[in-house]
């Protein structure tokens, strides 16, 4: 170490060493000054300057503790919300969001979204496999229209009939395979 470095640290220290109080439990064979002690000592040293305050500050360790482990909580606790919401369950879109139900070879397959906001527009798409006639019929039960509100259902219906338990849709199609695309409001929390 430089001697301008030596005589810096050595001022600053005689400086904290005279702001200091004197202590009766003080050893008398420690040096004063940080330059006269051995190398080896470096880590005692910050210990020892820790340990001694020249502040009269009141002092509550195990609150402190206390308080650590509270802020270690919510640390955790937003770390946790937001992988959540990177994996999706805040229903903004994610890995976790999406889900499927049916066989993707079968006559039905649906794919939707699992975590959706309340009053948010989300998309429903069926995959229907039937006869291939011209007309495709497929309904969706009554109880499930408390929850949502379908703003629009791609391709448009031809017909529209509403049971007892179920609303019924006849879509005209060509082939036997039918894509349909219906954009859902969801009007509550929770699951439908």
């Amino acid at each position: 170490m430089g001697s301008w470095v030596r005589g810096f640290v050595g001022s600053v220290v005689r400086q904290f060493a005279e702001n200091e109080p004197r202590t009766a439990n003080r050893r008398t064979d420690e040096p004063t000054n940080f330059c006269e002690r051995r190398p080896g000592d470096v880590a005692k040293d910050a210990f020892v300057q820790m340990k001694r305050r020249s502040l009269e500050i009141d002092e509550d360790i195990e609150f402190q503790r206390k308080e650590w482990m509270a802020q270690r909580v919510g640390v955790a606790l937003l770390s946790l919300f937001v992988l959540g919401a990177l994996l999706g369950l805040t229903g903004v879109g994610g890995p976790l969001s999406h889900g499927e139900a049916g066989d993707r070879n079968g006559a039905v397959h649906v794919e939707y979204e699992r975590y959706v906001r309340r009053g948010a527009i989300s998309a429903v798409t069926l995959h229907l496999r039937g006869n291939p006639t011209n007309d495709v019929r497929f309904w969706m039960s009554a109880p499930y229209f408390e929850h949502v509100r379908i703003e629009t259902i791609v391709p448009e219906p031809v017909l529209f009939s509403v049971d007892e338990a179920r609303h019924v849709y006849t879509i005209r199609s060509g082939s036997p395979e039918v894509t349909i695309t219906l954009e859902i409001e969801h009007k509550t929390v929770g699951t439908i």
